[in-house]
């Protein structure tokens, strides 16, 4: 089987997996090669996960420190 999936940013993580699930359904793909691929798609799409709860939670304490620093300036 030769297939070619774009895994370089979520959206196209997110479509490659929705065109494993199509291929699927139409049973062009079999269950032998689907499931690994699920698999790792699945474990790539729970890393972008983790990337982004990351990034968010220092976003968050960026501001938290900003906040802090301005009431210093307010009081």
């Amino acid at each position: 089987m030769s297939l070619k999936l774009r895994l370089n940013t979520i959206e196209n993580s997110r479509k490659s997996l929705a065109r494993l699930v199509r291929l699927r359904g139409r049973n062009e793909i079999t269950d032998s090669d689907y499931k690994p691929l699920i698999y790792g798609l699945s474990s790539l799409l729970s890393y972008w996960k983790l990337e982004t709860d990351t990034a968010i939670q220092k976003d968050i304490e960026d501001l938290r420190q900003r906040i802090e620093i301005l009431s210093g300036r307010i009081k």
